[in-house]
């Protein structure tokens, strides 16, 4: 089932697609956009925002087609909630270089995986080619740990990564056994 509501305003003198409102819902998964596309007849561009407004992703999984995410992803029965705001602005003929910001909200994301089922909440933020956590916690068990990330270079060789994982108390022996 896909609902789909707009309020669209095309300049055909501009060659100007203004969004005022394009809202998606496909099987239960929202995706909202505002922005505009110009140079329609040119070069097109996009100045868009994006929004998924609060995404379960175990209704998510179930609301995909079957096949299309893969067996592997249904064995991991992701769990949670996430909540994204995502802009994207350039050239459409450059589609990596759209994404200019994004802001991930993950409420006890979980996954089954050798034999543990770990959870993350907190935030994750992306701008341009870096990304850094805020509140974020890992959760297994009764245990959890606050983790610090800040990954750079997203789109470069190599990715550098760092993640710092504090906590008062944390049992490594049921990660280490997988």
């Amino acid at each position: 089932r896909v609902v789909i509501g707009y309020d669209l305003l095309f300049d055909l003198s501009g060659y100007v697609l203004g969004i005022k409102r394009l809202d998606v819902d496909y099987n239960g998964i929202v995706v909202k956009t505002v922005g505009q596309l110009d140079g329609l007849a040119s070069l097109p561009r996009a100045d868009l925002k994006i929004a998924i407004p609060g995404l379960d992703l175990r209704q998510a999984v179930k609301a995909l087609p079957p096949g299309l995410l893969g067996p592997s992803v249904g064995a991991l029965d992701p769990a949670g909630t996430l909540q994204a705001e995502i802009t994207l602005v350039g050239m459409l003929d450059q589609p990596l270089s759209l994404l200019k910001t994004a802001s991930l909200n993950l409420v006890k994301l979980q996954a089954t995986a050798g034999g543990q089922r770990p959870s993350l909440s907190g935030r994750l933020l992306l701008d341009g080619d870096r990304l850094h956590s805020e509140k974020l916690t890992l959760g297994l068990g009764d245990d959890t740990a606050d983790v610090e990330l800040i990954a750079s270079k997203l789109f470069d060789k190599p990715v550098v990564v760092r993640a710092d994982l504090t906590s008062k108390r944390f049992q490594l022996d049921p990660l280490l056994q997988g």
